[in-house]
């Protein structure tokens, strides 16, 4: 199971220079080329001002991985300046076994995908998940 955190990079930017309206429309098309380009089993939902959450519960962790940064690098929204996202992932059993733990750890990865210059997933190396995870 993957769960990811991904924020509309400088997004009150957008809200200050074009409007509440404008920002409203950048929203409601990121959510829905988020619904458009994962599974029915997936769970899309607004997590916050600008964020939403990604839950992946049937994914193998590399596979969601691909997915997320697949989307984070197409991403392409009718806005009236440039959108760009960034995601922070959290993979189960590895970062815990409780939801509460697995949100700190995609929050705290998305912190740092903003450090990093943002537009960008922060996850877990591949190389280090465990059977139990690369098998969720």
């Amino acid at each position: 199971m993957v769960l990811a955190l991904a924020d509309v990079d400088h997004f009150k930017q957008v809200n200050d220079t074009y409007g509440h309206a404008a920002g409203d429309t950048v929203l409601r098309a990121i959510a829905s080329a988020l619904v458009g380009s994962f599974r029915s089993s997936d769970i899309i939902a607004r997590f916050g001002g600008d964020e939403f959450l990604i839950l992946m519960p049937e994914s193998e962790p590399a596979h969601a991985i691909d997915r997320l940064t697949r989307f984070q690098t197409t991403l392409s929204v009718p806005a009236p300046t440039a959108v760009a996202i960034c995601v922070g992932v959290a993979v189960w059993p590895m970062d815990g076994n409780e939801p509460g733990e697995l949100l700190a750890h995609a929050d705290h990865r998305l912190y740092v995908a903003k450090e990093n210059g943002r537009n960008r997933v922060e996850a877990p190396p591949i190389g280090v998940l465990p059977e139990a995870a690369a098998g969720a």
